[in-house]
């Protein structure tokens, strides 16, 4: 994989089968993380000059060989609804404090915190992928990524 950085708002499920784990870019120790990799510091720096070191930008995380080394990272994940229904997307983070849901109308990002958004989110989710379901959550979130192995459970009602 050619190492780059991507902006945020091209978030789609293609990027994730291209690569699993995402993370975005917070403070300059990240560039070490990365040149871990045998990515050339020199490379990673000028790129970063291109986005002028932006957070609004992510790249592959082509290791978790450091313990969730980054700020913000982006995990593939798919989701089971009580019903039983698929979903795709991704887990930022390894708490499930956040999720993005990929439907092949919108991508919707839910928070734990922002209960009342992720419940009207919720509506249009189960409209988009034409569900008779009433319910959405909880939600089982499954991401097995680079040898991260992770079950959770995201719901706003609790």
């Amino acid at each position: 994989m050619n190492f780059k950085f991507v902006n945020l708002s091209e978030l789609s499920a293609s990027l994730f089968e291209e690569h699993p784990i995402w993370a975005s870019y917070y403070e300059p120790d990240d560039i070490d993380a990365i040149t871990n990799w045998g990515i050339n510091r020199n490379e990673v720096v000028e790129k970063l000059e291109r986005i002028g070191y932006s957070d609004d930008y992510i790249f592959p995380m082509l290791s978790i060989d450091n313990e969730y080394p980054f700020k913000f990272e982006y995990y593939k994940a798919s989701f089971e609804l009580p019903s039983g229904e698929m979903l795709s997307g991704y887990m930022v983070g390894t708490k499930a404090r956040a999720i993005g849901i990929f439907t092949d109308k919108e991508h919707y990002v839910l928070n734990i915190n922002l209960k009342e958004s992720a419940l009207d989110d919720e509506k249009n989710i189960l409209k988009d992928i034409g569900s008779n379901a009433k319910v959405m959550f909880p939600l089982i979130i499954r991401v097995n990524s680079l040898g991260l192995k992770v079950s959770s459970e995201f719901d706003p009602n609790n």
